[in-house]
């Protein structure tokens, strides 16, 4: 297959993936059973109170068994890491046309690759069983996560990337930093929030990551 086909397919794969995790979540959250922390009575899920990682446990907190949605949550969820560590390939695809950081490029793919990995990580360890090893797959994910979107703004503008996709990209960058930082480093430390600001801060951290990795497809597709 030609590197152009090459490149658009793993596009695709990637626009597919932010798809289907679009779709497939929000059904997720209309067939869970509910329940929260603060209201075990509660029969539906709570945008504001529930974690996304609640439609991947096993169970609810008020003890609804959660098959359905935890099933659509890891499938969603594991696409989205098969499809960023596929994606990433395409940098070192255009670094090494462009003959500009070609070494950032390569190296990009083994970050996208741990990001990746880690998203499956926490779709495999449902937080109602396997708590201290879901949180640390969240801290890699989103971590390495920043890593890479770091690395591919600046690879974006070494070759001469068009502006509207460096920009969204600096944009996203901002608001994965802010939630890395308020919503991962400060609990580490001792600095605890509100559910409801975890909650939110999720909610904005991972619809901007699914928003943000569509357009890089799209715009990388087209180039």
């Amino acid at each position: 297959m030609e590197l152009s086909k090459k490149i658009v397919l793993r596009s695709n794969i990637l626009l597919y993936a932010a798809f289907q995790f679009v779709v497939l979540t929000g059904i997720a959250m209309l067939v869970y059973p509910g329940g929260v922390p603060t209201n075990y009575a509660a029969t539906r899920y709570s945008f504001i109170q529930n974690y996304f990682s609640d439609l991947g446990a096993t169970s609810t907190v008020s003890g609804h068994l959660n098959v359905a949605s935890m099933v659509l949550f890891v499938i969603a969820l594991v696409c989205v890491g098969i499809a960023l560590i596929v994606f990433s390939f395409n940098y070192v695809a255009f670094t090494s046309l462009e003959g500009r950081l070609v070494g950032m490029g390569k190296a990009s793919v083994v970050i996208a690759t741990i990001s990746g990995l880690s998203f499956i990580g926490v779709a495999s360890t449902p937080w109602n069983h396997f708590l201290k090893y879901h949180d640390r797959f969240v801290e890699f994910a989103f971590g390495f996560l920043l890593i890479y979107m770091i690395l591919m703004t600046i690879m974006q503008i070494a070759n001469r990337w068009p502006a509207f996709y460096v920009s969204i990209n600096i944009i996203y960058l901002v608001i994965l930093a802010g939630y890395v930082i308020v919503f991962i480093i400060l609990p580490i430390i001792g600095v605890s929030l509100s559910r409801e600001s975890g909650v939110i801060g999720q909610k904005v951290a991972v619809y901007s990551s699914i928003i943000d990795l569509g357009i890089q497809a799209y715009g990388i597709r087209r180039r």
